[in-house]
């Protein structure tokens, strides 16, 4: 997978931004939204999966082709408490960071969304990968719990079989209770 790499290398200079914003929630959001656009992107490109972005993906950025975005400059990354891409075939998975609050901290946790099929219902299983306050977190640390399981949920896309990423996501990740994905994602 050297599209993977290639992000890899992206990715790199992200944090150095980072340091020198005395937002960390408008910063963070950006740069994750810009690791978000870029999986997206290439697993719509070789997997032909349909996906979805929240926030749409087009209010936040323009595409320039050959895996190339700008991020609008306009946009209020601060107001955005959640970002998700996911794939959105009946038996799709989803890639989720949320912004919520705990005991006076505003904190960040990313993870992996599985769907389960309840009373002809889906509900959503969520495995976190990476958690903490938005003052300690890192992109490249999101990036680096994150990047195996995207490797793993790829291949998952590519096989059109969800139970080995389940699989994986229960072997490797805790589970905690779902955050409210939006019908219309």
């Amino acid at each position: 997978m050297d599209w993977i790499d290639a992000l890899d290398a992206e990715l790199r200079n992200l944090d150095l931004k980072r340091s020198k914003s005395k937002d960390d929630r408008s910063v963070l959001t950006r740069d994750l939204s810009v690791v978000y656009l870029n999986v997206m992107v290439r697993f719509a490109l070789n997997t032909e999966a349909e996906m979805k972005m929240l926030p749409n993906q087009w209010d936040i950025a323009t595409y320039h082709g050959d895996r190339k975005w700008d991020i609008k400059k306009k946009t209020d990354f601060g107001v955005i408490d959640e970002l998700v891409i996911a794939d959105d075939r009946p038996h799709g998975s989803a890639m989720m960071t949320e912004f919520f609050s705990k005991k006076g901290f505003e904190r960040v946790r990313s993870g992996f969304m599985i769907p389960e099929m309840t009373r002809r219902k889906k509900e959503w299983r969520f495995f976190v990968v990476n958690e903490s306050t938005v003052k300690k977190a890192s992109v490249s640390e999101i990036w680096k719990d994150l990047r195996k399981g995207i490797e793993m949920w790829y291949e998952s896309m590519l096989r059109s079989d969800v139970a080995p990423f389940r699989e994986f996501c229960e072997k490797n990740y805790q589970q905690e209770s779902a955050p409210a994905i939006p019908d219309n994602l």
